[in-house]
């Protein structure tokens, strides 16, 4: 008889595996970034938003919020696709105005619209501003589980929902959106 292998410490490894691939591939686009001047400038887009370059076609944006919960500012991270005329926002930032600040900056920089406006989970600082990419004329998808709670909790809801996997398009760039189950949030991708 065989040894045993439980299915929680299989998908365990798996994930581990997984994330030590993540993050070779990481390691490889900074080494990239970095040899072409990438990566090392902030900008600011208004005072509760930052951006910064991570490759030729991303970039991160960390935004902060006041929340009545909370005594300080508390910040969210997100990640904006830019290739061609097209954009990519994975998260919505905290609120609408935000959104708007981020899509005024896409479309003067880049001469880009947001096309695609995906929340990763629930929370507020991943779906915060999906009204206003609608109202900017974004497509959006979410994780079927994320749809769901929003509508429980009487948020925005995405125009499109999807289980397990799904592939949109950043012109011609590739997005596969995932998910790998439960971490974060039950619903995260």
């Amino acid at each position: 008889m065989g040894p045993v292998i439980w299915e929680g410490v299989e998908r365990r490894r798996d994930l581990k595996r997984i994330g030590i691939i993540a993050a070779a591939v990481l390691v490889m686009l900074a080494g990239s970034a970095a040899s072409q001047g990438i990566g090392s400038e902030e900008l600011e887009l208004s005072p509760d938003i930052k951006v910064k370059q991570l490759t030729l076609n991303s970039w991160l944006y960390t935004c902060t919020a006041k929340l009545p919960e909370y005594d300080k500012p508390v910040s969210g991270n997100g990640l904006i696709l830019v290739n061609g005329t097209s954009a990519v926002l994975i998260d919505l930032l905290w609120n609408d105005e935000q959104v708007k600040t981020v899509a005024d900056w896409i479309a003067e920089r880049f001469k880009a619209k947001i096309e695609y406006a995906v929340p990763t989970h629930y929370h507020q600082d991943s779906a915060g501003g999906l009204a206003a990419a609608h109202q900017l004329g974004a497509e959006s998808w979410a994780l079927h589980k994320t749809t769901v709670k929003l509508y429980d909790l009487g948020g925005t809801i995405p125009k499109n929902s999807f289980s397990g996997e799904k592939t949109i398009y950043c012109g011609d760039l590739k997005v596969e959106l995932l998910y790998p189950g439960a971490g974060h949030t039950d619903d995260n991708i």
